[in-house]
């Protein structure tokens, strides 16, 4: 049985729209901890950001039971993972949820407090299987 958040995919929608969503996202990111910085040296960002937009909402319809997300969601665990080829630990994906939220809350013009709570929700099930997989 799905959950269902369609008032996420269109929140995202909307950030996506407002041009920059991306890249701000990271400008965030990047900020909260000086630790992460590092992890981000090689990055290609243009690629970077196309798998992150790709990422998010695969991530949405994961944790609404989108059974469609699950492989997609079970690689990108498996990439960040201890042992994957880019390992994040556990304490960052709490920065990345927080980064996110932040992120949307400028970007998103019709957000409410309910709705940024259901982002919490729904991202906070997707930052918890990445740091139990880890």
């Amino acid at each position: 049985m799905s959950i269902g958040y369609d008032d996420l995919h269109t929140s995202y929608g909307r950030c996506l729209r407002s041009r920059g969503f991306i890249e701000r996202f990271y400008e965030i990111l990047l900020a909260r901890d000086p630790r992460i910085p590092p992890l981000f040296e090689k990055t290609d960002f243009q690629k970077q950001h196309m798998a992150l937009r790709r990422g998010i909402s695969l991530a949405i319809s994961w944790a609404a039971g989108d059974g469609m997300a699950q492989r997609p969601v079970d690689e990108m665990i498996r990439v960040h993972a201890r042992l994957g080829r880019a390992p994040v630990i556990p304490e960052f994906h709490d920065h990345w949820l927080e980064s996110l939220l932040q992120a949307v809350r400028e970007r998103d013009d019709q957000l409410t407090p309910e709705l940024e709570a259901r982002w919490r929700e729904a991202m906070g099930k997707v930052t918890h299987a990445f740091a139990v997989a880890f």
